[in-house]
């Protein structure tokens, strides 16, 4: 009998220990897949951060940390990623690229140029707008452009103006 008890003994503790194979290895298979499912979000996260940070240089005005932060790859599915970038594109505002930023003077005035220290609010605008126009058109802008548009109508003493160029 006692070949027998030791017989079930030996069957129970290899089972026991197949068993204890068995979860171990499910948990190794288990740690390995949310390992892969971690390893695909970082990768997704990365190819739309690079995604936002490419419409970024195209000019368009936005936090891209927090767009990516919205478009987490477990908060955002591929389709919604796609609507999001298309909605930057269609709806947010373009920065021009490439081209110089015009200064907009203080209401106060700048030391520097007299045109400067003595045109109205109003003339500023009407400046800016001016070369705005100037770079809608095509020509190439810069501070000075802005200078020379801004003592023109600064020197018309108050009469209306045709833009430059």
């Amino acid at each position: 009998m006692p070949t027998q008890y030791s017989a079930q003994y030996q069957d129970r503790v290899a089972a026991a220990a197949t068993q204890r194979e068995l979860r171990e290895l499910r948990e190794t298979v288990e740690k390995m897949q949310r390992n892969g499912e971690a390893e695909k979000f970082e990768r997704i996260n990365a190819e739309r951060h690079a995604k936002l940070e490419s419409l970024r240089h195209q000019g368009y005005v936005f936090d891209v940390d927090e767009a990516a932060a919205e478009t987490k790859a477990d908060k955002c599915s591929d389709e919604g990623f796609a609507r999001y970038a298309e909605r930057i594109v269609k709806h947010y505002e373009r920065a021009p690229v490439g081209r110089n930023f015009m200064p907009t003077p203080p209401l106060d005035g700048w030391k520097a140029d007299q045109a400067r220290k003595e045109a109205t609010p109003q003339q500023a605008r009407e400046a800016r707008e001016n070369v705005l126009k100037m770079q809608r058109d095509g020509k190439e802008i810069n501070d000075q452009t802005y200078n020379d548009e801004l003592k023109r109508i600064v020197g018309s003493n108050g009469h209306a103006v045709a833009p430059a160029g």
